[in-house]
This record gives C-alpha cells, sequence and structure tokens, in this order.
C-alpha cells in the first residue's frame, strides 16, 4: 500500500504530465479540478452556447452534470442530464457482462476476482491520468482486471493508442463508440469507473478522477473479497 500512496503523491504533482490535448488541469482538493485553457466555451444540453452564469445557474438546479471535451486550448463544458445515475446500479448486476475489446477478443467479468470498468475518452486528460495510474499499479492488485469502454470512434482510439507516450499493459480497451455500454451503465460522463465481483454485482462506483479514492476503494475491496495470496 505504501507504493500505491507513493505513486499517487507523484502523480498528484504532475497531473498533465500525460494529458491528451494542451489543456490543463489539477486538483486542488478531494472535490474541486481546477482547469487553465485559452477558452472555454459552455454549452446546454442540447448543444446551444450558454453565457458562464446561465450555464453555474443551471448547475445550481441539481438536475445536471458537466461533460467537458478539449481541443488544443479549448475547453468545452456541456451540460448533461444527472438523472439515472450510475450510483442506481450499486448492488445491482451490471446489465453487461461481456465485452469484446479492440483486437476482437472476448473479455468476462468472471474471469477474475474483481473487475474495474472504467468509461474514458481520448481528450479526456483526467481519464488518461487514472487509467494510466492503473495500469502502472496493475501488479499490486493480482486477481483484478482492468476494462477501459473507449467512448470515440474505434479508428481513434487506435490512433491515440498507438501515439500515446505510455504504452498500457494491462488495461484492456474495449471500444463503445456509440457510447451503448455507457447508456446502459447509466454513464452520461468520464471518467467513471464500476469495480464489479465475479458474479457481475456493482460493489462501487466513483466518479470524477479521484484516482486516490478509487485506489483505496479497490484496495479494501480486494481485501474483502479476493482470497489472501498465500491461500
Amino acid at each position: 500500500m505504501k507504493k500505491i500512496i507513493l505513486l499517487l503523491g507523484i502523480l498528484g504533482c504532475t497531473a498533465s504530465f500525460c494529458h491528451a490535448q494542451d489543456v490543463e488541469t489539477w486538483r486542488v482538493d478531494e472535490s474541486t479540478i481546477m482547469v487553465r485553457a485559452d477558452t472555454i466555451l459552455h454549452f446546454d444540453a442540447s448543444g446551444h452556447p450558454l453565457s458562464m452564469e446561465a450555464f453555474n445557474d443551471s448547475l445550481q438546479t441539481g438536475k445536471y452534470i458537466i461533460t467537458s471535451k478539449e481541443r488544443g486550448r479549448t475547453m468545452t463544458d456541456y451540460l448533461t442530464p444527472k438523472h439515472p445515475t450510475a450510483e442506481t446500479l450499486m448492488g445491482q448486476q451490471l446489465p453487461r457482462t461481456t465485452f469484446t475489446d479492440i483486437d476482437g477478443n472476448r473479455v468476462d467479468v468472471d474471469s477474475a476476482g474483481l473487475t474495474v470498468v472504467s468509461a474514458w475518452n481520448k481528450t479526456c486528460g483526467i481519464c488518461i491520468a487514472e487509467l494510466t495510474a492503473l495500469d502502472i499499479m496493475a501488479d499490486d492488485f493480482p486477481g483484478v482486471q482492468f476494462v477501459a469502454l473507449a467512448g470515440d470512434p474505434e479508428a481513434d482510439t487506435r490512433q491515440f493508442l498507438e501515439q500515446a507516450r505510455w504504452k498500457w499493459q494491462d488495461i484492456i480497451v474495449v471500444p463503445d463508440p456509440e457510447r451503448s455500454l455507457m447508456q446502459s451503465f447509466h454513464i452520461f460522463t468520464e471518467p467513471a469507473n464500476f469495480i464489479v465481483d465475479r458474479r457481475g454485482t456493482v460493489r462501487a462506483a466513483l466518479f470524477g478522477g479521484d484516482v486516490r479514492r478509487l485506489v483505496t476503494t479497490l484496495d479494501r475491496l480486494c481485501r474483502e473479497i479476493l482470497p489472501a495470496p498465500d491461500e
């Protein structure tokens, strides 16, 4: 666990080291992420432009969450309907427990003691940092598999993986270009993560790129559910 905490500290100091684009993001505290961009645009749930004031007023209603997309030095924020939420699947069966990875291989939730299912896209720097952290720490979690649902066109996902500075070794990439899997899981923003047991039951749902909380939750579930290494 000390190795995990040390790595999280390093990641916290270099939050944008594997960022896909030029927009910079960094965490201020456990609930606040700061963004630096030349331009930040705001849109409603239908894609219509909004002023920052109107955007913030809509968020205050509690009906929406933010979906962000990056292009160069421009950040675009969209209002996304908040309900139904992925948290409603807690303790329930994941709607899909079998996937096909980017190389055409079958991926089954029941093939590992625990499976982390992560939703991401190639312009989400926080998502990429999160998945890279999990890839680095994969050896610390024997019995766990990591599945990354990619919400971009498959060709774009392949291009990103080929050009990425860090090559994931233990992340199983599953294309979801129509976002049908994400929608069935009630995921409407990234990053989002489910931790699922061998029976397909959702044991945790975490959002927003909080790597420390994700890793500590996974560590706790591993100790509760998976057999000890010497058993």
